[in-house]
């Protein structure tokens, strides 16, 4: 209720005093993401979207897993936790409901809560939306290593989104420290018709 109400104020605000609210959602703005929202939310390639598996991976449990990285693991003001759910995967939502062009209407969540820190470290959850569609959501922060140490972790941070519609599907995921294996693909409807030819992307 809260976030509705912040963005009805905001839509008003842009409306009738020609105000923003800014958010930082900044990998919104990148032309990987223009370009994959031009494809699924505006072009509607994929026609209309029914269901997103989506995830993001990190090393970082040496910030979420600290007690002593209290503006990472303690809840203040109205919140009900804190973690990498807070922290990170708000992001990877906004990404999902941006591209996509959903409006969540429904959650069912779990998440893993550590024994230090008592921040979440992993959640898991599924997410009903207005059109009818769903979302599958998986993060952790529990991948080995340090994010942003030069290496970052054993593995990097994965990002993954794939959206599903009734002709098509587009899939957007790879490695954050490994441009290449970043990568925006289309599938074309059932009929058969070859997909077009996208950009190599990071989904840094």
């Amino acid at each position: 209720e809260e976030a509705l109400g912040l963005a009805a104020a905001a839509a008003a605000a842009e409306r009738d005093q020609g105000l923003a609210f800014l958010i930082n959602n900044t990998a919104n703005y990148r032309a990987q993401s223009r370009a994959a929202a031009a494809l699924v939310r505006e072009r509607r390639r994929v026609g209309r979207v029914q269901h997103v598996q989506c995830c993001m991976h990190s090393a970082l449990l040496w910030l979420f897993d600290d007690p002593s990285n209290e503006g990472w693991t303690r809840s203040t003001g109205r919140m009900s936790g804190n973690g990498f759910g807070w922290g990170q995967l708000s992001h990877l939502l906004a990404f999902v409901f941006h591209v996509g062009g959903l409006c969540p209407t429904h959650a069912f969540a779990h998440t893993t809560l550590s024994e230090r820190s008592g921040a979440d470290l992993s959640v898991a959850a599924v997410i009903t939306c207005s059109n009818g569609a769903s979302i599958a959501l998986s993060g952790s922060a529990a991948v080995p290593g340090n994010a942003h140490e030069a290496a970052g972790g054993q593995l990097g941070k994965y990002v993954s989104a794939r959206f599903f519609g009734d002709e098509g599907m587009a899939v957007y995921e790879g490695y954050d420290q490994q441009p290449d294996s970043g990568r925006l693909q289309l599938s074309g409807p059932r009929s058969g018709r070859s997909p077009p030819s996208l950009p190599h992307l990071s989904p840094s």
